[in-house]
């Protein structure tokens, strides 16, 4: 409504002030689709931006981060970065000749894996660097073979792909609320502990954001996103409507708490 009484400049004939400005309005943001690096009228740039684009809504502000969890950052970004997939086979299967009396217990192998993947790689593409292979190494493996710099730059809020991310602690005070994701995961599923033939099936996770990180890289930055993740067993069901009932009360994975940004998926939560 302020609008359209700031259109009225003659009160005695306001229906027709607030047509003629609005159509005047219509026909200037018509033109400016013709116009070269012109925004749209009355739409904040922030919400026009390309499809693809990635960056942080806010300056991003230095912090020194907890060691154990700056290893957990670094080692998802190993696993879910596609030019190291064969590294990460590479070394599996070294596990496997180096520990016989485990090599069909796919569970020890993981867990082994990850226990020891950061270091290996990192000697392992140093070995290279000395070498004649060195000469032909990709240069972003050289740099993910080094852990990320202690001091990340926090943000509270993201912009992936036509999407607004925020962490909850900026949603707190917002009414609008984006920082809900979930994730579509191919995950190891065991039927107990002592289960050594585990099979590998899709599931979908639901989470808040707690923290958004640019991981430095040197010759470069990634983003990342710190969650909380609900337990799948006992925090969600769908209900007879087809919705999704989450309990944000009912934390797991505790030992997963990363994702890459282009992995997330904007969730809409509505509180019951």
């Amino acid at each position: 409504m302020k609008i359209l009484k700031g259109y009225v400049r003659n009160c005695c004939r306001p229906e027709a002030c607030i047509i003629e400005s609005y159509v005047a309005e219509e026909i200037v943001e018509y033109c400016t689709e013709y116009l070269h690096d012109v925004n749209p009228i009355g739409i904040p740039i922030g919400h026009n931006l390309p499809d693809k684009f990635v960056k942080g809504l806010s300056t991003g502000k230095p912090q020194i981060v907890n060691l154990n969890l700056l290893n957990q950052a670094h080692l998802y970004v190993l696993r879910n970065t596609a030019i190291i997939d064969p590294y990460i086979e590479k070394h599996m299967e070294q596990l496997r000749i180096e520990n016989p009396s485990h090599s069909r217990d796919e569970v020890w192998i993981q867990n082994k894996h990850i226990e020891k993947f950061i270091k290996w790689f990192e000697n392992y593409v140093f070995t290279l660097l000395q070498g004649f292979d060195g000469v032909m190494l990709d240069k972003s493996l050289k740099y993910l073979s080094f852990s990320p710099n202690h001091c990340v730059l926090k943000y509270d809020g993201y912009y992936i792909s036509g999407y607004q991310f925020s962490t909850k602690g900026h949603d707190n005070n917002r009414a609008a609320q984006s920082s809900g994701v979930s994730l579509v995961a191919q995950t190891m599923q065991i039927s107990n502990p002592k289960d050594k033939n585990p099979y590998t099936g899709h599931l979908c996770y639901h989470g808040i954001i707690e923290k958004i990180w640019e991981l430095d890289y040197i010759d470069f930055r990634l983003p990342i996103f710190k969650c909380t993740w609900v337990d799948n067993n006992s925090g969600s069901k769908a209900n007879e409507n087809g919705f999704t009932l989450v309990n944000f009360n009912r934390i797991g994975h505790r030992d997963d708490y990363f994702i890459l940004v282009n992995q997330a998926k904007s969730l809409l939560c509505s509180r019951s």
